[in-house]
């Protein structure tokens, strides 16, 4: 009974222990519980949405307070805790209830759905309305609403689309054109502006790399910015491109960056003005000072025309008069002295040429020397009788590679500069020298770095300049002659060539003494082909046919009679046609022709003659000036060409190379 008893006792004990565990555990799960719940509804409570949970039946469940300040809830609203009437409240404060109503209705019907909508406020607000189905273990309890106010962001997104529909117009409406490329050089846009300069269509040119509308030498310029493009800098140069119709547009070009968030070149994008008609304008007006010149020339030339012809018909009445008993000595004399007078003639043709075409560079090694040796009679024609002319030269060859023709425009245009200054008369010095690198010329940036320099320097003793004068001085169509005297661009040009030619300009001048321009141009180590050198080869061995096609009778008979002199066999034609009639019936070795020519040019006949004869050989002769030829297809690398007056003895050597 008492063994009973105590464990009857023991019994009551074990159950007392067994619900303090159990009401330790419910103790711990109300914990963990409010724990969550606690968490829970921080992290609702500190959430920028506005949260709202209902039942099935839409009975209000929870709800954050940013929820209320969203929907601005009265307190005593809230204390009613009429779902009915919180839901009127908020159907009041929008613009659309209607919409927002069915859409609550809808997600009733479909509890398992979510959904997203934008809601709009009658006092101007905006919310981003998200919804979803609120589950416990896979079943559906209630809905969670979400609200956040994007009010700000919706207002920044209108003022970003307004603003981009500003720039868009302005960018579409604006005169300038404007191209934008991305990191790999595709177009990504162009505006009507651009379209309508290059008279392509938005969409055959976006997509498209910007440079496949360069010419080549400004796809050379554009690759050497794009490194400064890279690095973010600002760049602004002048490019050419070419249009759908084959035209060039000369145009001008500020081009900025892109740089993106890491700091990286992204694109960029250009504004380009069309300056093509400007350009045709200084072409223009270069060339109409070149015949300006020419002009100011043509009695100064007349006059050395005119002692040259004289010198000729004296000679050849002296030869003429003692033909019978005249020495050997003596006709080589007088011969020589004729010679000598039509290659003054030659010189003085080729220099005015140099004033009235539009000459391309073409470099070559040349003594400086004999360019300003040659050029001083047409200097002194130029600068006229009252301004003494005096040339100081101290060193025997000035080797540089230049272009002969650029070389002679900057003189002239200098010699023209000094006259200009010189109302009075005066005195113009020009002076080369041979000088050597030293630490000033590393204080000079543009020039180039050479060991030695040709120093030319061209003195005047006229007005003067003043320091401001002399700033501008090589700015296009800077003058200080009156409207009408003058271009403005004699200078510039002056400029533009000693920078082609890699060298550097000083001036230095005062008031009522005088000008003096020192041209510094680096000497070549380069060998200069002393033509004057050049001698008539043996004619014994020279063999073959040669077809002469000249218009000018006299110059056809005259060359006919050198070259059959020289041993070979000529066959002579009139013009294109009788030129390709008999290069089909003969055996011909070598073709000279003249290009322009009556019936079919030079170039014609050419090409028919290929078409008899792939290997044809052809020496073409001119005297027309170069920019002519170019618009005739003769001037081009692959041709032999001769410019008329020809040298017989380079002629003949040039002819027996070809022929061989």
């Amino acid at each position: 009974m008492e063994d009973k008893d105590k464990t009857k006792e023991q019994l009551i004990y074990e159950l007392s222990q067994l619900r303090r565990e159990i009401d330790e555990c419910r103790n711990t799960e109300q914990y963990l519980h409010n724990e969550t719940k606690s968490i829970l509804i921080s992290a609702l409570e500190s959430t920028a949405d506005g949260i709202l949970v209902v039942d099935r039946e839409g009975k209000v469940i929870y709800y954050n307070r940013k929820f209320i300040d969203l929907w601005q809830v009265p307190d005593y609203l809230l204390s009613t805790k009429d779902d009915g009437r919180l839901l009127s409240f908020a159907l009041e404060q929008l613009i659309d209830p209607d919409t927002f109503i069915s859409k609550v209705k809808a997600l009733y019907d479909k509890p398992a759905e979510n959904s997203f909508d934008t809601i709009e406020l009658t006092n101007g607000r905006i919310f981003k309305r998200y919804s979803q189905p609120q589950k416990m273990d896979d079943k559906i309890i209630g809905r969670v609403w979400s609200f956040r106010d994007v009010t700000a962001a919706k207002a920044a997104e209108r003022e970003l689309i307004k603003s981009e529909k500003r720039y868009r117009q302005l960018v579409d409406l604006h005169h300038a054109g404007i191209w934008a490329i991305d990191k790999d050089n595709y177009t990504t846009y162009v505006n009507p502006a651009m379209i309508k300069m290059m008279g392509y269509t938005a969409g055959e040119m976006i997509g498209q790399k910007a440079m496949s509308f360069m010419d080549e030498e400004s796809k050379k310029i554009f690759l050497e910015n794009k490194i400064q493009l890279n690095d973010g800098k600002l760049e602004q140069l002048e490019a050419i491109f070419n249009k759908k119709d084959g035209s060039k547009l000369y145009t001008s070009l500020d081009i900025s960056p892109i740089i993106n968030e890491s700091g990286k070149f992204d694109g960029a994008i250009a504004g380009i003005i069309d300056i093509t008609d400007k350009r045709l304008v200084e072409q223009d007006l270069r060339h109409a000072q070149k015949m300006e010149s020419i002009g100011q020339l043509a009695g100064g030339v007349a006059h050395d025309f005119n002692n040259i012809i004289s010198s000729i018909i004296n000679y050849v009445y002296l030869i003429k008069r003692k033909i019978s008993d005249i020495t050997r000595e003596e006709l080589q004399d007088f011969v020589d002295e004729i010679q000598i007078s039509a290659e003054r003639a030659a010189n003085l043709t080729r220099s005015l040429l140099v004033f009235s075409r539009k000459h391309a560079f073409a470099f070559s090694t040349v003594n400086l020397i004999d360019i300003i040796s040659k050029m001083k009679t047409l200097m002194s024609n130029l600068i006229g009788a009252d301004i003494e002319l005096e040339i100081i030269i101290s060193d025997s060859e000035l080797p540089i590679y230049a272009d002969v023709n650029q070389i002679e425009i900057m003189l002239m245009n200098l010699a023209a500069n000094a006259r200009d200054s010189m109302i009075n008369g005066g005195k113009l010095i020009i002076t080369l020298l041979r000088v050597k690198y030293n630490k000033q010329f590393m204080k000079m940036k543009s020039v180039e770095k050479a060991h030695e320099y040709a120093l030319l320097s061209v003195t005047d003793t006229g007005t003067g300049m003043d320091a401001l004068t002399i700033n501008k001085i090589f700015d296009p169509f800077f003058t200080t002659k009156e409207v009408g005297k003058g271009t403005g661009l004699g200078l510039s040009t002056v400029y533009g060539v000693v920078k082609q030619h890699k060298g550097y300009i000083d001036v230095k001048s005062e008031i009522n003494k005088g000008t003096t321009f020192s041209i510094y141009l680096p000497l070549t180590d380069n060998l200069i082909t002393n033509e004057d050198k050049l001698t008539i080869a043996d004619t014994k061995d020279n063999k073959g046919v040669i077809l002469i096609a000249e218009d000018d009778e006299f110059l056809r008979n005259v060359t006919s009679l050198v070259l059959t002199r020289a041993g070979y066999d000529v066959i002579a034609a009139a013009d294109g046609e009788e030129a390709v009639k008999l290069y089909s019936e003969n055996k011909v070795d070598l073709v000279m022709m003249d290009i322009i020519m009556p019936k079919m040019n030079g170039k014609a006949a050419y090409d028919k003659m290929v078409k008899i004869n792939k290997d044809a050989k052809v020496i073409f002769v001119s005297g027309y000036t170069d920019d002519y030829l170019e618009s005739k297809l003769i001037k081009d690398d692959h041709f032999n060409y001769i410019t008329k007056p020809v040298d017989v003895v380079k002629f003949l050597a040039q002819v027996k190379e070809i022929i061989n």
